[in-house]
């Protein structure tokens, strides 16, 4: 599976850290869908980041899918750790302190783009239905999360920041590539009729 090696290590890191999330809101995952689905949805961010006309709505519509799966605002932190970790494990010295750097702020976007979707009437309705048919277990240990890290304290260029992590994400993929078509057999393989309406 070309996404294997980048999305198992950001799920292993996900999960050592924060088992309780593999108990819920990913308990009735496909791993082998979901790993394509990450790798596009990062794809998706990265290839939007200088278009927040085109970014902002799809990261607001996947805020909402995501409390339909019982995504919760604290959630978000330990992916973001995860993100950073993996990213760093899989590019190695290519990614620096300021490639860092830019991932921290990007994801700091996508998360609170994404996470205000939980705070809304119908993301805390659908947070509350999910968990309703899916109680967490009672022998689920939840862990406080800790943020992906600290948010820089120099000012932050946004053009060097989109290159960053524009570049460190195009060495990641074309180390992993090709991966849409992969998810797109994938996703119309297990969900038909996404083809014919979406």
């Amino acid at each position: 599976d070309s996404v294997a090696p980048f999305a198992d290590l950001f799920y292993e890191t996900l999960f050592k850290e924060h088992p309780i999330l593999k108990k819920t809101v990913f308990a009735k995952t496909n791993f082998k869908v979901q790993s394509k689905m990450l790798m596009s949805m990062i794809s998706t961010a990265v290839d939007n980041l200088g278009n927040p006309d085109v970014l902002v709505p799809a990261l607001k519509n996947m805020g909402v899918r995501h409390c339909r799966y019982g995504t919760k605002v604290e959630h978000y932190a330990p992916v973001g750790a995860a993100l950073i970790s993996a990213l760093n494990e899989c590019l190695g010295s290519k990614f620096t302190a300021e490639t860092k750097a830019a991932w921290v702020v990007v994801y700091g976007v996508i998360e609170s783009v994404m996470s205000a979707e939980c705070k809304t009437e119908a993301g805390e309705k659908a947070i509350a239905a999910y968990y309703a048919k899916n109680p967490v277990p009672k022998d689920a240990e939840e862990k406080p999360a800790a943020a992906a890290d600290a948010k820089p304290a120099e000012p932050v260029d946004e053009k060097v920041t989109h290159k960053l992590v524009q570049e460190s994400w195009a060495l990641l993929v074309d180390s992993v590539a090709p991966f849409a078509d992969l998810f797109y057999e994938t996703l119309f393989k297990e969900h038909p009729i996404l083809k014919k309406t979406v």
